[in-house]
């Protein structure tokens, strides 16, 4: 996995197909598209996939899976997902707890 940290950055898309967030793995840097993110559960669930994506092998297979399976079906993109959905419960049962 990685040894340096990322660097997040929380701006505003203006360009390219709409997406919540990204992860450049050439800066190493979370990208966290605010005009995308309506609410603090879409914001969660993006800093949690995109940081997913921070810790998987991206470099070298991320391209290669690309092609294989297509977008829906990558294997870092469904773990991710995964994650997701994981931690938004955990983060669920906190808030209601608190």
């Amino acid at each position: 996995r990685r040894s340096k940290p990322f660097k997040l950055s929380i701006i505003k898309q203006v360009s390219g197909s709409p997406c919540y967030g990204m992860f450049d793995e050439e800066e190493n840097k979370i990208y966290i598209f605010h005009n995308n993110c309506f609410n603090i559960r879409l914001l969660i669930q993006t800093v949690l996939h995109e940081y997913t994506h921070y810790l998987q092998p991206i470099r070298g297979s991320y391209k290669k899976l690309m092609n294989e399976h297509g977008y829906d079906n990558h294997p870092m993109e469904v773990e991710a997902r995964e994650m997701e959905g994981y931690y938004l419960n955990v983060w669920n049962k906190i808030k209601f707890e608190i």
